[in-house]
């Protein structure tokens, strides 16, 4: 049962996870190309798609969508810190509201999710 669990989780990070990987070679391709991009879209860029990871564990947990959003939020959250952390980042008050605006997105996406699912 806690092997269907972690597997669902891991399937749901799959989009938050491949949007990091992946946002820095646009944005490199973008920066190259001239176009300046602010941080802004990348925040935005970010919530959602840990609102579409949300939406799908949502839809796949069977209640209480938005605990489920929150533990995602919060493994992703603490993945993006680790990941920070190896880059030395310093943190201000930004990066917190960053981490919490990924908690708060997820959480609204399990919560539809489950939703839904249940209409």
């Amino acid at each position: 049962m806690i092997y269907l669990t972690i597997i669902k989780y891991l399937k749901s990070m799959i989009i938050p996870l491949g949007i990091l990987f992946i946002l820095p070679l646009i944005l490199g391709i973008l920066n190259l190309l001239g176009i300046q991009t602010s941080k802004v879209i990348i925040l935005i860029i970010m919530a959602i798609g840990t609102f579409i990871s949300g939406f799908y564990l949502g839809r796949n947990s069977l209640k209480k969508g938005y605990l489920q959003g929150a533990l995602l939020g919060i493994i992703l959250s603490l993945l993006l810190f680790l990941i920070s952390l190896l880059f030395k980042n310093t943190y201000t008050i930004s990066s917190l509201i960053y981490y919490i605006i990924i908690i708060i997105s997820s959480m609204i996406g399990a919560s539809l999710g489950i939703q839904k699912k249940l209409d």
